[in-house]
């Protein structure tokens, strides 16, 4: 099980991830479009709801059934307009017709080796008309030698029955590979004291900036903007965080 097959994370989640500015730059993009969006690893839909909420048509994809029930509860106060999807972005069908796909907050991170990141960018590529738009959010390995992003993996709450939650990073490394090994430890205690321990080790690639454009322009999207931070910084390559904004274009005839 991972972390986030865990109940009680998935009823704090968002409650540790309450910085909207990527959904403030996200809005900002879009501007005053109303689109289909679809965001594969979608979590308790953090993203999805706001989205909603300005009127677009949304669906997610998440495979964890903990994360989709939260994200369902949520997106219960629309009657219309949206759907979440149970299962791993490679075993569901993303159907098609998409204004916008949306990979934020560290998604790209949820897989272990470039093969499978460079697919995933390949089947959002493959799934955008010609027009659409890909919104990525992603800590990077930067130009500093080997060095791995300062990710927050750790992380303390409590839910609206009281339970607290403590996740705390007993051990992190990486390899010349850059994948990046962690092992977590998580501890809740209710209200009445009864404690539970549960360990899991994560392994995540860690890709280029330089990587990520390269599999965004393989799969014909143009980037249009690049960004450091939500502020809309420009990137360089000692950043540790990419944002880009794509758009997918017509192949070159000797591809069609």
């Amino acid at each position: 099980m991972n972390i986030y097959d865990h109940r009680i994370v998935a009823q704090i989640y968002d409650k540790i991830n309450n910085d909207k500015s990527d959904i403030q730059l996200l809005k900002d993009l879009i501007g005053n479009h109303r689109w289909n969006i679809l965001e594969p690893m979608c979590g308790t839909a953090r993203i999805l709801s706001e989205l909603r909420g300005m009127g677009h048509d949304v669906v997610g994809i998440e495979r964890s059934a903990e994360m989709t029930n939260e994200a369902r509860k949520k997106m219960a106060d629309y009657p219309d307009g949206w759907r979440i999807m149970d299962g791993s972005v490679d075993s569901v069908e993303w159907g098609d017709s998409y204004d916008l796909i949306v990979l934020g907050s560290n998604a790209l991170l949820e897989l272990a080796t470039p093969k499978d990141q460079e697919a995933l960018i390949g089947k959002i590529g493959s799934t955008l008309p010609t027009g659409g738009r890909l919104f990525l959010d992603c800590s990077v390995l930067t130009g500093k030698g080997r060095y791995i992003p300062r990710l927050q993996l750790g992380f303390e709450g409590e839910n609206d029955y009281g339970t607290h939650v403590v996740c705390s990073v007993t051990h992190q490394s990486s390899d010349r590979w850059n994948r990046l090994k962690v092992t977590k430890r998580l501890l809740t205690r209710t209200q009445d004291g009864n404690e539970s321990e549960f360990m899991h080790t994560t392994i995540s690639h860690v890709p280029t900036a330089r990587q990520i454009r390269q599999w965004c322009i393989d799969n014909n999207m143009n980037i249009v903007h690049q960004y450091r931070d939500c502020e809309g910084r420009p990137v360089s390559d000692s950043d540790e965080r990419l944002i880009l904004w794509a758009v997918k274009h017509e192949p070159p005839e000797s591809e069609g």
